[in-house]
């Protein structure tokens, strides 16, 4: 298995409502450990609800972009 680090670099609220978001999350991250590790990116839309008890909770999530086979 290979280890994934992301962390978020940028986002965008697309539309918000009082119960539902949906934002644009740009993630850059490293692929692997020491002299394998590689810069990676990624794009992910991610849809947000509030719950009952009106807490936020990933509703969807959907990669828009992901990293390609080889790219580093």
């Amino acid at each position: 298995a290979v280890d994934n680090d992301y962390w978020v670099t940028n986002s965008a609220v697309l539309s918000n409502t009082t119960d539902r978001a949906a934002m644009l999350i740009l993630l850059q991250g490293q692929r692997g450990e020491g002299n394998k590790a590689r810069l990676i990116t990624a794009t992910v839309r991610v849809d947000f609800e509030k719950s009952a008890n009106d807490q936020w909770q990933v509703a969807n999530l959907s990669v828009l972009a992901r990293p390609k086979p080889g790219q580093g």
